[in-house]
Parts: structure tokens; sequence; C-alpha cells
């Protein structure tokens, strides 16, 4: 159950331009108060909303079915940029109503839904490659498995063999998206099929919408139980 709580509606008239060092005008409509605030931060700030950034920046991507981007493996930069600020804003908005539930009290995080970083690849042992991971190391001698290895930092975690077949985890310290990475996957011989791994239950969440109509973005922060 999703309990949504905090809402904050971002004008765009500031934010789309938000550079360092520049002010955004916040406006929070649970209460109808204007906040000035920032969008800059220095990295370690920056680094706290980067995996949410890349999230809800592939939920955008995944709503358009028209999306060039959701092809590509490297999620839309400049949508995770921009995404990115609109957290910041939140992060500084010191004198936001609501700001220190959100961020100090209930710490909410985006709920890990895509999962960005991991991925299951189905392999078949009839290939000799495979015994490499098996045997549990990190390069299977298959020119086209271990260049993607060495592209998207992907790091074998364990082979486990099921009733319903044989399953090998890999993990990336980069933010991906695992459904364009698993079709080069499954296009290489010896690959039964590959996804990214998936999570289940609830939990606290933010959600994002940009109105190009109206005018605004939107960042909705909820805490589910």
């Amino acid at each position: 159950m999703m309990h949504r709580i905090f809402v904050f509606s971002l004008l765009a008239l500031f934010f789309t331009s938000c550079d360092k060092g520049t002010d955004v005008t916040d406006i929070d409509p649970m209460d109808v108060i204007a906040v000035i605030s920032s969008c800059s931060a220095n990295q370690t700030i920056r680094n706290i909303y980067l995996e949410d950034a890349h999230r809800l920046a592939m939920r955008e991507i995944n709503t358009n079915n028209g999306s060039i981007y959701q092809d590509s493996i490297n999620i839309y930069p400049e949508l995770v940029n921009d995404i990115l600020r609109a957290l910041l804003a939140v992060h500084n908005g010191t004198q936001m109503v609501h700001r220190d539930s959100v961020i100090a009290v209930y710490g909410i995080h985006s709920f890990p839904d895509p999962v960005l970083n991991q991925m299951i690849v189905e392999v078949d042992t009839s290939f000799s490659w495979v015994s490499q991971w098996k045997n549990s190391n990190q390069y299977t001698g298959n020119q086209y498995i271990d260049n993607l290895l060495d592209d998207y930092d992907l790091r074998f975690q364990s082979y486990d063999e099921w009733p319903i077949g044989n399953y090998v985890t890999l993990r990336s310290e980069q933010f991906l998206n695992i459904d364009a990475l698993a079709e080069e996957f499954t296009a290489i011989p010896g690959v039964k099929g590959a996804q990214k791994d998936a999570v289940s239950g609830d939990g606290n969440d933010i959600s994002y919408s940009h109105n190009t109509t109206v005018g605004f973005k939107e960042l909705i922060y909820s805490v589910g139980y």
C-alpha cells in the first residue's frame, strides 16, 4: 500500500534553465507558497540522488513507447541531469514545509523498480565458454560476452543451477537500461535468455512527471507500507 504525503511542483520556466549557481523557484502546492532553492550541489550530495535520477529517467523512457532511447543501454544523460536538478532543488529547499520529512525523517528514495545495475543470464551448458562462469571466473573466452562485460563494467556475481535452468547473475557499478543490455546478450549463441533482476513488495518511492503543456515539473514523494 502506498500513502502519498508530499508533493512538490517545480516551475519549468526556472527549472529547465537551471545551471550551477542558479536559483529555482519551487511552489509547494500543499501549502501554496513559493520557496527559493538551488539545483546545484557538490558531488557528494549529487551521488546521493544519482540512482534516483537514472531510475526516474528510465521510467519516463519506458512510458514513452516511441522514445528512441528505449533501445539505448546508456540512459539518456540530459533527462537524467534534468531530473537530478529537480531532486537537488528539493534537497536544498530547506524552507519547504515538508522537506525535512522527505529528507531527514523518511529518507525517501525511489523504489528499486526498474533495477538498473543487475541482470540474470540463462546459459546453455552445451557451449564450452559457459564452463568459465560455472567455475566462477569473470571472463568466458567468448569475445562478444567479454566485450560487453568490459564495456558496461559488469562483474560476475554467481552461477546457479536451478531445476528450470542454469543462470548467471551479473552486476554493474553503472546505472543502465538493463532491458536493452539483455537484448545484446540474448543475441549471443549459448545465451538462452537475459533479463534485469527484479524486486517485489512495496516501499517508499518518488515519481516524476513533466507537463510541458501546463509548464511545470512534479515530484511526488510517497511512503510505502
